[in-house]
C-alpha cells in the first residue's frame, strides 16, 4: 500500500476517535458545571458512552473499526 495513502488513513481513524473523545471530555466539563437535572444525566451519558466506546471498541487494534486501521 501506498505510504501516502496508508496516513491518510490513519489520520482520518485518528480523527475520529479525537472529536469523539473531545466531545467525551466537553460533556465531562458540563456535567461538572451544572446542577443535578436532566442535563447533567445527559452529559453524564454521553461522556460515559463516548469515551467507553472509544476506548473499548474504536481504538481496539482486534476489531476492524478505527484502532484496526491505525495499527494496520
Amino acid at each position: 500500500m501506498d505510504v501516502g495513502k496508508r496516513r491518510h488513513r490513519i489520520a482520518i481513524s485518528l480523527a475520529g476517535i479525537y472529536v469523539e473523545l473531545l466531545i467525551s471530555a466537553i460533556c465531562l466539563w458540563l456535567w461538572v458545571l451544572t446542577a443535578a437535572g436532566a442535563v447533567q444525566q445527559i452529559c453524564l451519558q454521553v461522556f460515559l458512552a463516548g469515551s467507553v466506546a472509544t476506548v473499548a471498541l474504536n481504538a481496539n487494534p482486534l476489531l476492524r473499526y478505527d484502532g484496526y486501521y491505525v495499527t494496520d
